[in-house]
């Protein structure tokens, strides 16, 4: 018994974190969406590669000080950054961008 006590208070714990992560990733987007609005009022470049090297470079640092792959890190990151489309897309919900079902 004392063992599924414990495997459910872990999934609880694993569920609050996906959770955190969820909040977390829509708020980044929500920030990198207002520093490409920024630089589009100002006709600056929206990606800038010497710039995404080095915030890559330092995910990949932290996923190391924190016992984890890089790679893995650096992958996760990705997504968040594509474009602004990709950004719309993964902050509106779901049944908005999904063909609906009949």
């Amino acid at each position: 018994m004392f063992d599924q006590l414990n495997l459910e208070q872990i999934g609880k714990r694993l569920r609050q974190v996906d959770q955190e992560l969820v909040a977390l990733m829509g708020q980044r987007m929500r920030l990198s969406l207002q520093v490409e609005e920024y630089k589009r009022t100002r006709n600056e470049a929206i990606f800038r590669p010497d710039v995404e090297k080095r915030r890559l470079d330092e995910v990949c640092e932290l996923a190391r000080h924190h016992g984890m792959n890089p790679e893995f890190a650096r992958s996760g990151r990705y997504p968040i950054n594509w474009n602004k489309g990709r950004n719309k897309f993964m902050l509106g919900s779901y049944e908005e961008n999904t063909p609906h079902r009949s």
